[in-house]
């Protein structure tokens, strides 16, 4: 009896610990990517502000490591990536296509996430 009891505990306790593994990479995975959309945005204001927009943006953004590249596309449109990072390894990537009168998002899409877990 003790040893069932034994089992079933420990059972638990390693559901809950699996369970609250789970709940930390999905916070890491969608802060990596809320980083990656910052980086968006900010192609986002330089091309509407007219600004030069360097070949690879790179800052930090709450705890993410984010590169960004934009590049003239066909048409006019300019494709955007950019790549959240997190420290435990988490990486979100983001793809963007932007229009060239408003710079709105034409086209979105967020690839599939890699991690060291």
């Amino acid at each position: 009896m003790t040893m069932t009891l034994f089992l079933l505990l420990t059972a638990a306790v390693s559901s809950l610990s699996d369970n609250r593994d789970d709940t930390m990479w999905q916070w890491e995975m969608t802060q990596a990517q809320y980083a990656a959309e910052t980086g968006i945005a900010r192609i986002q204001t330089m091309l509407a502000e007219r600004r030069t927009v360097p070949e690879t943006l790179s800052f930090n953004w709450d705890g993410t490591k984010v590169q960004v590249r934009g590049q003239p596309g066909p048409s006019g449109y300019w494709n955007v990536t950019a790549v959240g990072e997190r420290k435990n390894g988490v990486v979100q990537t983001v793809r963007a296509v932007l229009e060239n009168r408003r710079w709105t998002i034409v086209r979105w899409e967020r690839l599939p996430t890699s991690s060291t877990r």
